[in-house]
């Protein structure tokens, strides 16, 4: 069994060093044979909560009751949906700290464990809610991948009501002024909108044929 632990604050990678330093906490993934298992949350040296990824070995009340009833962290655990390509569709269930279901999510991840896209579920329907895609390129200063752009669906609309930008990261929300702020010409030199239209609408939340 091959296992390996990254470090990112954001989605930017650390050194393990450089994690211990961050005054706001970081994360902790852990691989095993190169699949995401788990990411921790931690803060001040300590696990405050966390995501895990489940398989068919996988019992969810043992895990809620070892996770969050007895160390009192919040962790959503993760059902495989489906894949396509390198991304995988994962609907998560959210526990707080003392074990309770609280909210339902899904979320798409690549092989690099980076989170593409995600939506809030109505807790009874299961129904999506909102949520947010985002395009990951090559950072030219760091050599690592980054989040370019990002889209953001409010509630009760997929189809932008403002816009930001900055250090080059742009994020989008939709609602009605998106056409003239995609087409901007420092936003088309390195994102094509027109190019990627899994980014026009939330849904779906898996790239088809994965392809984004």
């Amino acid at each position: 069994m091959s296992i390996i632990y990254k470090y990112y604050n954001g989605d930017v990678e650390l050194t393990l060093q450089q994690a211990q330093m961050q005054d706001f906490g970081y994360k902790k993934y852990k691989f095993i044979n190169g699949d995401l298992k788990i990411i921790y949350h931690i803060k001040n040296g300590e696990i405050i909560g966390g995501d895990y990824f489940l398989n068919s070995n996988d019992v969810v009340p043992d895990l809620v009751q070892e996770y969050c009833t007895q160390n009192g962290w919040y962790f959503v655990f993760y059902t495989l949906l489906n894949s396509a390509g390198q991304y995988k569709l994962w609907k998560g269930d959210v526990y707080n700290e003392e074990g309770i279901l609280s909210s339902k999510i899904q979320l798409v991840i690549d092989q690099d464990g980076f989170d593409i896209a995600n939506a809030h579920l109505d807790f009874t329907t299961e129904a999506v809610k909102h949520g947010t895609k985002r395009f990951f390129n090559i950072n030219p200063d760091t050599g690592k991948k980054d989040a370019l752009v990002q889209f953001h669906y409010e509630r009760h609309t997929f189809n932008a009501e403002s816009f930001c930008g900055g250090r080059g990261h742009w994020d989008f929300y939709y609602g009605g002024a998106i056409i003239e702020k995609v087409y901007n010409p420092e936003v088309m030199a390195l994102f094509n909108y027109d190019n990627h239209p899994y980014f026009h609408n939330l849904l779906p939340l898996l790239p088809a044929n994965g392809i984004i």
